[in-house]
Order: C-alpha cells, then sequence, then structure tokens
C-alpha cells in the first residue's frame, strides 16, 4: 500500500517533491524501493531510477561523484534526454570526467662561454702574475711577462675565433653572436604538470542540476540510499547538501527518496554534550521533507516457520532444527527480523564446517 501510494504521488506532482521513507534497520526499506520502482516504471517506462549510494562514496568527492554517475545513467536512456539536448550532456560529461593538468615552467638561462671566458680571464691573470714573478731568472727573460698575459691572448684568441664564424664580419654581428643571441639559444626550461580532478562548486552543482532538469522529457527518480551507514559528521555534511541543493530548490522532472533510520539521524545531530534536549534531528527531517512515511518492523507472525525453513536450505533435511534450537534462539535475542535470523543461521553453518560432527 505504501508502495503504491508513493507512486501515485511520484506520477501526479507537477513539481519536485522529497519524499522520507523512515525506518530502522532490517524493517524493510530497500524492499520498498524496489516495489516503488517496478510500479513506476511500470506506469511510465520511460521514467529513470537512479540510486546513490552515500556510504559507498563517503570517500570521494560527493558533488563531482553524484554529477559523474547521474549524467552517466540519463544518458544511457535515448527517451530521457530532448534530442537536440543529447550531445550537449554527453560534451557536458567528457568535461567532467577530463582530468585538468596545471603546468608550471621555469626558466634557467645558461651562462654564455664568452662570460666565462672573461670570467677565466679576470681569476687567472692575478694568479699567472704572481706565478711569473715567482719563476726563477735561469729560465730566461720575459717568462714573467709571457706567463701574466696568457689569460688574454687566450680570450682575445677566443673572440677571434668568434669572430671568424660570423659570415658578415662586422662589430655589431659579433657583439650580438657574443653577447644578446648566444644567452638566448642557450635558455633551458623546467616544467612541471600536476594532474588533478576539480570539485563542482555549489553554485555549480545547482546549475548544473537546474540545466538537467531543463533536458528532461521524463520523471527522473533520485534515491540516497545507505545514508543510516555513515558517521555522524559525514551524516550532517550529506543532509546539509541534499536540503541545499533539493529541498530549497525547485524541479520539474526530478524526484528524490531518501530511506533514514531517524534515530540515526537524531544521534548525529545530537549536541555535543549528549543531551537530548538539543537535538534538532526531527526539525531537520520536518524541514528537508514534504511527507514521510514510516516503514513499520515485520510483523512476526511465523518467524519460527522462517527459521526452519531457511534452516533446512543451510543443512539439508538430514539436520532439521529440533525444538531446542528455537527455544535458544529465541532467548538469545531480543528482536527477530529476517536478516538476524539468516546471520544466525549462517553462523551456525560456519560454526558446523570448522568443527567436528560431535562437539564435547
Amino acid at each position: 500500500k505504501t508502495a503504491e501510494q508513493i507512486t501515485q504521488k511520484i506520477l501526479s506532482s507537477e513539481t519536485s517533491l522529497m519524499i522520507g521513507i523512515d525506518g530502522g534497520w532490517g524493517s524493510g526499506k530497500s524492499n520498498l524501493i524496489q516495489m516503488i520502482e517496478k510500479r513506476v516504471q511500470e506506469e511510465d517506462a520511460k521514467a529513470i531510477f537512479f540510486t546513490y549510494d552515500a556510504w559507498g562514496h563517503q570517500n570521494d568527492m560527493p558533488r563531482r561523484a553524484m554529477l559523474e554517475e547521474l549524467t552517466s545513467k540519463v544518458i544511457q536512456f535515448p527517451q530521457a534526454l530532448l534530442e537536440e539536448k543529447r550531445e550537449d550532456w554527453e560534451e557536458r560529461k567528457e568535461r567532467l570526467l577530463a582530468q585538468r593538468k596545471k603546468t608550471s615552467t621555469k626558466t634557467i638561462p645558461k651562462v654564455s662561454a664568452g662570460i666565462l671566458v672573461l670570467a677565466l680571464m679576470s681569476i687567472l691573470t692575478p694568479t699567472c702574475s704572481k706565478v711569473g714573478e715567482s719563476l726563477p731568472k735561469t729560465y730566461g727573460a720575459g717568462w714573467d711577462i709571457a706567463i701574466t698575459i696568457a689569460p688574454l691572448a687566450f680570450g682575445l684568441c677566443y673572440a677571434g675565433y668568434k669572430f671568424y664564424r660570423l659570415k658578415k664580419k662586422t662589430v655589431k654581428a659579433f657583439l650580438n653572436e657574443l653577447l644578446f643571441l648566444y644567452q638566448e639559444s642557450t635558455k633551458e626550461e623546467t616544467t612541471h604538470e600536476v594532474v588533478f580532478s576539480e570539485e563542482p562548486s555549489s553554485s555549480q552543482f545547482r546549475e548544473w542540476m537546474k540545466d538537467l532538469d531543463k533536458s528532461l522529457q521524463t520523471h527522473l527518480i533520485l534515491v540516497f540510499d545507505n545514508m543510516d551507514r555513515l558517521p555522524a559528521s559525514k551524516v550532517q555534511e550529506f543532509w546539509a547538501a541534499i536540503h541545499s541543493f533539493f529541498s530549497e530548490e525547485k524541479y520539474k522532472h526530478i524526484r528524490v527518496i531518501i530511506p533514514f533510520d531517524r534515530k540515526h539521524i537524531i544521534s548525529a545531530f545530537r549536541g555535543e554534550d549528549g543531551d537530548d534536549r538539543r537535538c534538532y534531528g526531527n526539525d531537520f527531517i520536518d524541514k528537508t521533507f514534504d511527507v514521510v512515511y514510516r516503514v513499520a518492523p515485520p510483523t512476526l507472525s511465523n518467524w519460527k516457520g522462517y527459521l526452519s525453513d531457511q534452516w533446512k536450505e543451510a543443512f539439508g533435511e538430514n539436520l532439521s532444527p529440533e525444538h531446542s534450537i528455537t527455544q535458544i534462539y529465541d532467548l538469545l535475542t531480543e528482536s527477530k527480523t529476517p536478516r538476524e535470523i539468516i546471520a544466525f543461521i549462517n553462523d551456525c553453518v560456519t560454526t558446523r564446517e570448522t568443527c567436528s560432527k560431535s562437539i564435547p
């Protein structure tokens, strides 16, 4: 009955709708979502269901991950978008997925050979002069002068060599070759590239969703699942984003369904001192949703029969559950749900596989 009511609200509403499904763990929220999806597609085959796993994406960039998966999902359905908008959204998806490169260039000019020769002349001339003065006179006259002017002679020979290499033997060309052109041709570039993915801003996310809503020609139902498994800090962050992007904005084709556990949400918004009187969880829930449906816990009309059937499926007919097993399980468990019964039987299976048939 709940699935039928939610389906009719989704299809009959002329504007966006925030629907909450309130229920504890194991109460059947996931099954209800599947029933709603089946009924919506039976009445509107073009409708698109998109489920976003909040717990599975808790370490991702939330807005980027949501837009990436949602856009990929919508593009898969030819009937979802207006024909003139399809190529545009494929290009926007490629831009979203593309990794950006940041390049920084550092230019390190080399020291020209002419400057090196000049520096050597400046350093070696006084050194050679001292060496020439210290030579014994027995080496002959003029050695001290020859050694002193040797660096200068080397520099003049280098300048003559550069002048000789020029096709146009002019002083201007020689200076350009020696000072300017040579320095420019010896610049060295070092490039660093950093590849990164960018998180869309809140305004970009909101604009993206508005443009997508205008391009749609069918219902898009967004389901944000597994919020109950997030830690308290993540619940507050995710809830704030959902409220900002969907509760405060109105769309023509987009509907939102959020299954949640009220106790977990209240715990996440409880005051730092743990005082329940300062908890605003219920206020956040009432302010976010247009309508909230409560999923009651399963009625335990025949849990013993369910345990017996699952036990036989796990162990076979030769090891049927005795009456004492049902009594022990009844005494050891406070609440009984199909998920807990299956977990109990699986524990028994692993115990039997790792132990002998007879346990002392």
